[in-house]
Formats: C-alpha cells, sequence, structure tokens
C-alpha cells in the first residue's frame, strides 16, 4: 500500500524492541556474555509493565500475535485496542521512545535500525493507525488490512512468533552443534528461538516446548537420554543435543 506518510523507526516501538531481540539473539549465538547482560537489562528496564512503551508494545503485540478469528472479532479487537492507546500519555511516550533510541544507539550503534526485521511491514503499518497525522484514508485502509491479517488462516501463528534470526546468525548455530548440516530444519528454528527467548521471559515457554517435544522425539535408542533432560539444567549444551535429536528423528522418519 502506498502512501506519502513517511513512517519513522525510532518512532516505533515494536520496531525498537524486534531490534534488541535480534541483537540479543547474536550476542547469545557469539556468546557476548557481558552484550547479552545490557541488552536483556535495556530490554527489562523499557518495556516492563511500568512504561508507557511497555504497555504500548502489548497493544503492538495483540495485532500482530491474533490470528485465524473471525472479521467480526478482529474488528473488536482492533477498536478495544485503539480505546486503550488513546489512553497513552502521547508526550511520555515521545519521551520514552527517544530516550530508548539514544540507549540502542550507544550501546549497539546508530546503523542498528537498517536491520531486518520479518514483520516491519505489520509493525510500520499498526504504528500509522496509531498516528493522528496520517490521513484519515490512510489509517482507514490500512485497519481493514490488520484485520484481514488477524482473520487470515494461511498466516501460521508460529512463523509469525519465531524470533528474528538472519542467515549468519543460522549458520553459527548449526556449526556449534554439527558442520555438516548447512539449513536448521523447522524443529531447530523453533526450539533456537524458545532458547533465546527465555533470556527474558524466565524460560516459562522453552520449558513447555521441551516437555512437549521431548515427549516428540523418545525412541528406544534415546529415551533415557531424553528423560534425563527433564531434571537437566537448559544450557546451550542441552539445547544443541536436543536439536542433534530432532535432526536424527527427521532423518529416521523420512
Amino acid at each position: 500500500m502506498s502512501n506519502k506518510f513517511k513512517h519513522k523507526k525510532n518512532k516505533n516501538t515494536a520496531f525498537l524492541y524486534e531490534v534488541l531481540v535480534l541483537e540479543l539473539t547474536k550476542a547469545v549465538l557469539s556468546k557476548n556474555k557481558e552484550l547479552q547482560n545490557k541488552i536483556i537489562s535495556l530490554l527489562k528496564e523499557s518495556f516492563s509493565n511500568k512504561t508507557i512503551i511497555g504497555k504500548e508494545l502489548k497493544l503492538y503485540k495483540i495485532l500482530c500475535e491474533t490470528d485465524d478469528i473471525d472479521i467480526g472479532s478482529a474488528e473488536k479487537i482492533l477498536l478495544e485496542v485503539k480505546k486503550e492507546y488513546a489512553f497513552l500519555k502521547q508526550e511520555k511516550l515521545k519521551n520514552e521512545q527517544s530516550i530508548l533510541f539514544q540507549k540502542i544507539k550507544e550501546l549497539l550503534g546508530p546503523q542498528v535500525c537498517l536491520n531486518f526485521v520479518p514483520n516491519y511491514r505489520s509493525l510500520a503499518s499498526i504504528s500509522q493507525i496509531f498516528n493522528q497525522d496520517v490521513s484519515l484514508r490512510t489509517r482507514v485502509l490500512l485497519e481493514k488490512e490488520i484485520i484481514e491479517n488477524m482473520s487470515n488462516k494461511k498466516l501460521l501463528k508460529e512463523e509469525r512468533q519465531m524470533l528474528p534470526i538472519d542467515n549468519l546468525v543460522l549458520k553459527t548455530f548449526v556449526g556449534k552443534f554439527n558442520e555438516k548440516y548447512s539449513l536448521l530444519h523447522e524443529e531447530q528454528k523453533k526450539l533456537l528461538s524458545k532458547y533465546i527467548a527465555s533470556s527474558i521471559n524466565n524460560g516459562v515457554e522453552l520449558k513447555l516446548f521441551l516437555n512437549e517435544e521431548i515427549g516428540r522425539l523418545k525412541l528406544k535408542k534415546v529415551s533415557t537420554m531424553l528423560e534425563g533432560f527433564y531434571k537437566t539444567i537448559i544450557n546451550e549444551e542441552m539445547i544443541l543435543k536436543v536439536a542433534n535429536i530432532q535432526n536424527l528423528i527427521r532423518e529416521i522418519r523420512q
């Protein structure tokens, strides 16, 4: 959809969040513990329930992560999100965005916002429906597009929830557990994304995923090893072993 309004990345809370998550991914895989801790600290500090941008991010996530619902429900959700957004203090929001952007530049460099974010188009669209400076016609058309996305069964929720991982990061991870694999398959991508996200969500989703995945992967030859994982501290070594088993199971079942 074309329009003359120029979207500003530094004013898009969700984009700034995604950029930080991407850089956290790279820091985890490169074992840069110092940078990893700084990014985690910035994420927690900036997007807590006490901050305006933290509250705004939740509204972005509702619109981005909702799918496979009927048109009527999608319209109601969008309406309620817009109502909640109207209560956010705009001056404080702009101030927090500005402070966060400055901290990101100081920590990661000004070029960091050139990073590729897979769902950038959706984030830009949501940002524009929140912006009263955008023409009414444009906002209505964008709202229609967002409603269609929320009700589109072809959009897989799992794919949208994957953390942004570029080819370099994927190859780095692949090299860590087995050089002969040149690409990660979907199960391994999901495992990696859950592991990286565990740094900022206390590992709840990772533990749930591992419980389900270990149950799916069980074979007699690896059953004993997998059972031991239930009591094992979740670390990179464990994740790499599970990734290896995922690949083994996939080859056996082909």
